[in-house]
């Protein structure tokens, strides 16, 4: 983005509509006012481009060092697209943008904002609701914003703008301003939709908000980063062609849950931090986040050994990172990840009792969210960057507390709670997680596996929507064996429908057992390219009562199902029944694994 060409382009855009707005008043004819005016916008046009970034705590970067076009999605038709500017956003209705923690919604928006100026004859007005005060309205803001921009005071001046459509406002953030304000700011909205029929305005907002649900608004999502646009944001922030190759063949590479950790820019962006700091390609999201604490803690302390920045709390890394261990424990074991003031400040402050620290709970929240960069606030929300981070971190604050039996206990009867923190513990605390929590459940379950019986349970019910694969169990089976079933076969058996029945759209896997006291179950649904994947606990109203296998298999006949090994249909779901087969074998080998590892720890005494 040249500077130049943007003022510019402003410069002719901005007499253009001064110059009839003269005609309406005599406020800028005083050449001197005029210009004054004119030079305002000139500078806050070409400001909007800088930004703070992770890479430059103490400075500003013009976003476009960075900026990658994303894509966005239409919530209603699922249509994904590729958005340069706003025209490439086709709506009838106002827009409304949203997106997650670090998907660069106000990056996105202030791009938009400077598009506006190089492609079209309007001229962008933008406006950050964090700066909102609390019970404030609409027409407040468009004043301030009229004042700010274009020096103008004049209600009539600002009446013939708006009504002439000559501007396009942009409402950055609607998630930051306050709760109760919400539902007034909402009218304000469709009170410009209605007064000024030409005037067009553009919101952002985190997903799930009240102006989700305004019918005035098309929303739009932007879409999880894929390898392509991961590639994308690593060559904007990368200049030598060496250090991107390097970071992108590492990304390749890496353990399946750094790609999937890296879905924002803000993570991109992190882990080129990392690369740039220690030209090291973390492979596994253990390393990317351990690295990473300690680098940004010396980042915000300006890596000089004679330097210290002051921190709040006067706490060590150290204490720094029992503290993150805790909350993110809590944080995972509650299933909460994103909170409001009051909820946050109670857990840092039950996070101080625990910890015994000397610091009150302002201290430590600034030193989470202003040195720490894993927990941000947006709006009125606290939130981590990445539910991976409290997960890593919880398996941290496990692994280091001691007699963890308790916590081991927790995980079995609540495994579904821990599936993802599982993960890390089976790496940084191997002996504990196989010992307390793996031996127990392939004690479990190994039986009732291996028979196989399950196999010849498994029914499928064909339907144009969305199809239903049952797989009943003896006995109820570990919610571990349920979910990782449910992940794994979700895609092959999509394969095998896909395949062999054309017509249909979706499909539900349901595994339960023949007393039915449990189910859990899958849906992916598949709708022009776009899946939803989501994991929830399904009522399962198939079968109320049998539990005699012939009386279940005439109950599930009756009400559509059949088996997939059955004649007709095990050429169609080969993959399927390969895979269910694959997996009594594997269960096997890994319970075998699983002793091989707590007797190589129990055994060796570390002599030499």
């Amino acid at each position: 983005m040249e500077l130049e060409s943007l003022t510019n382009v402003s410069d002719n855009l901005i007499d253009k509509l001064l110059n009839g707005v003269v005609n309406t008043s005599n406020f800028f004819t005083d050449i001197y006012r005029f210009n004054s005016a004119k030079k305002n916008y000139l500078d806050k046009i070409a400001k909007l481009q800088y930004v703070r970034t992770i890479n430059e705590f103490e400075e500003t970067v013009s976003l476009y060092e960075f900026f990658v076009a994303p894509h966005l999605a239409n919530v209603k038709d699922k249509n994904i697209f590729k958005v340069s500017g706003l025209s490439d956003i086709k709506a009838h209705r106002k827009i409304l943008i949203s997106g997650i923690v670090g998907q660069g919604k106000s990056v996105l928006m202030r791009h938009l904002a400077i598009s506006e100026v190089l492609d079209h004859n309007k001229i962008p007005l933008f406006f950050e609701l964090r700066y909102l005060e609390k019970g404030q309205n609409l027409d407040i803001v468009i004043k301030k914003i009229f004042e700010e921009w274009l020096q103008v005071k004049s209600p009539k001046i600002i009446e013939y703008i708006l009504s002439s459509g000559l501007v396009t406002l942009f409402f950055d953030g609607f998630d930051e301003i306050y709760i109760e304000d919400m539902p007034k700011i909402i009218k304000g909205f469709e009170s410009l939709v209605h007064k000024y029929p030409k005037l067009n305005f553009i919101v952002s907002s985190r997903p799930e908000h009240v102006v989700e649900s305004c019918a005035l608004f098309q929303n739009f999502q932007i879409q999880k980063l894929d390898f392509s646009a991961q590639k994308n944001i690593i060559m904007a922030l990368i200049k030598s062609d060496k250090m991107q190759k390097a970071v992108i063949d590492g990304i390749e590479k890496s353990n399946i849950a750094v790609k999937e950790a890296l879905i924002t820019p803000l993570m991109v962006n992190l882990f080129v931090f990392i690369y740039k700091q220690e030209q090291i390609v973390p492979e596994h999201v253990k390393d990317f986040y351990d690295r990473l604490f300690d680098l940004v803690l010396r980042k915000h302390d300006n890596t000089k050994v004679d330097f210290k920045r002051e921190r709040a709390t006067k706490l060590d890394n150290l204490a720094l990172k029992k503290v993150l261990q805790l909350i993110s424990f809590m944080c995972c074991k509650q299933q909460v990840f994103a909170f409001d003031e009051h909820i946050f400040r109670r857990l840092v402050d039950k996070a101080i009792t625990i910890n015994d620290l000397k610091c009150n709970v302002d201290q430590l929240i600034f030193d989470l969210t202003s040195v720490l960069c894993f927990i941000v606030k947006e709006g009125y929300l606290y939130a981590f960057i990445h539910k991976s981070i409290p997960e890593y971190f919880a398996a941290e604050f496990i692994r280091d507390h001691g007699d963890a039996k308790d916590l081991y206990e927790d995980i079995y009867n609540n495994y579904s709670k821990y599936e993802k923190v599982c993960i890390f513990l089976n790496l940084i605390d191997e002996y504990n997680y196989n010992l307390k929590f793996l031996k127990r459940v392939f004690l479990k379950d190994i039986d009732n596996i291996k028979s196989k019986k399950f196999i010849d349970r498994s029914y499928i019910l064909i339907d144009p929507s969305i199809s239903q694969l049952k797989i009943v169990f003896d006995e109820n089976i570990h919610e571990y064996f349920k979910c990782e079933l449910l992940n794994r076969l979700s895609r092959i058996t999509e394969t095998d429908i896909v395949k062999n029945f054309k017509y249909v759209d979706g499909l539900q896997i349901t595994i339960s057992n023949r007393r039915l006291a449990d189910s859990t179950g899958q849906v992916v649904v598949e709708q022009n390219g776009v899946y939803t994947d989501y994991f929830d606990s399904v009522s399962d109203n198939t079968v109320l009562s049998s539990t005699n296998s012939k009386d279940l298999e005439k109950e599930l006949r009756d009400k559509g199902y059949r088996k997939i090994n059955a004649i007709n249909l095990k050429n169609k779901f080969y993959n399927t029944l390969i895979f269910l087969n694959s997996f009594v074998n594997e269960v096997e080998q890994r319970q075998l694994k699983i002793e091989k590892i707590i007797n190589r720890y129990e055994i060796d005494d570390y002599s030499f």
